[in-house]
């Protein structure tokens, strides 16, 4: 249908005539409803048999008696019979683009033998294609596709690396689901224990920066506590030097410090004060019962 289409533009609004009532005949027909051609006749010396094809498509058959008004009214002609003779002459189509007003006609031979005399070449309006066009057609589209081939392999194997990546992704989600749980849950509790010490005693600048840094070495001391005990059990076992490189991994830690001994490596280290932290923000004054910044 592409030649068809590159002759006539979009088929929509055009008329087609197959002459022929076979297998090829019902292919085109098929091919042409399904670039919604607006009319579609079918032509065959056997009229039962393109009556019969006329009503599976849900279009027209006519007399082969009335083949010459057939094509001065076509705009498209798709012949597929398997005769062994010429069916469409070129008188008979110089016959018809006479009463056609000069509107163009596109012939499309499909036919093996082919159906349409060559001569027709020679009319003035007249486009024909025959199997060794369309062969050539199918060649051009054929080297396209295969020189597509590189590019379509990449989408592919990018896409497939995506899907792998979301897969191997969603095994580990569980684990990292109940980490953030985790580490939710620690926090949580160590805010609602220092907002509790704080709201029964009058505090001063001086007590909140203290348990502001306070809250901040419990929670950091509880979420490395499980992690630094089973790293120190498995340097125990030999392994901690793998485990110790994925924590360094996961946690982005820096990978170029001076190795030391495995005990200094995996010692208990009292987590650093949040001083700084309590630097960079206003303290909270407790005044007249309420909190306010500074």
């Amino acid at each position: 249908m592409r030649l068809a289409e590159a002759g006539l533009g979009d088929l929509r609004n055009r008329r087609a005539l197959i002459i022929g009532a076979g297998e090829m005949a019902e292919l085109a027909a098929t091919a042409l409803q399904q670039h919604n051609v607006d009319s579609l006749i079918f032509i065959n010396r056997t009229a039962a048999r393109a009556e019969q094809l006329a009503m599976t498509f849900g279009a027209r058959a006519v007399d082969w008696s009335r083949l010459d008004e057939a094509l001065t009214t076509a705009d498209l002609v798709i012949s597929a019979t398997g005769a062994p003779h010429v069916m469409l002459s070129a008188q008979q189509v110089a016959h018809a683009m006479h009463r056609r007003g000069g509107r163009p006609l596109l012939l499309i031979d499909i036919a093996l033998p082919r159906d349409i005399d060559c001569a027709v070449d020679d009319l003035p309006g007249v486009t024909r294609y025959d199997i060794d066009h369309l062969r050539d057609s199918i060649d051009a589209n054929l080297a396209r596709r295969e020189a597509a081939i590189p590019q379509v392999e990449a989408i592919i194997t990018a896409e497939a690396e995506a899907v792998v990546g979301w897969c191997s992704g969603r095994e580990v989600l569980p684990t990292v689901i109940e980490l953030r749980r985790r580490a939710e849950a620690i926090a949580r509790q160590e805010v609602e224990r220092t907002l509790h010490r704080l709201l029964h005693q009058a505090p001063n600048h001086a007590r909140i920066g203290h348990e502001v840094e306070q809250l901040a070495d419990r929670i950091v001391a509880k979420l490395l506590h499980e992690p630094t005990v089973r790293l120190k059990a498995y340097a125990a076992s030999g392994d901690g030097a793998a485990y110790a490189q994925t924590l360094g991994e996961l946690f982005a830690l820096a990978s170029d410090a001076a190795p030391h001994a495995e005990e200094n490596a995996l010692s208990i280290v009292t987590p650093k004060p949040a001083r700084q932290l309590c630097a960079q923000y206003p303290l909270v004054a407790y005044q007249n019962g309420a909190y306010s910044h500074e």
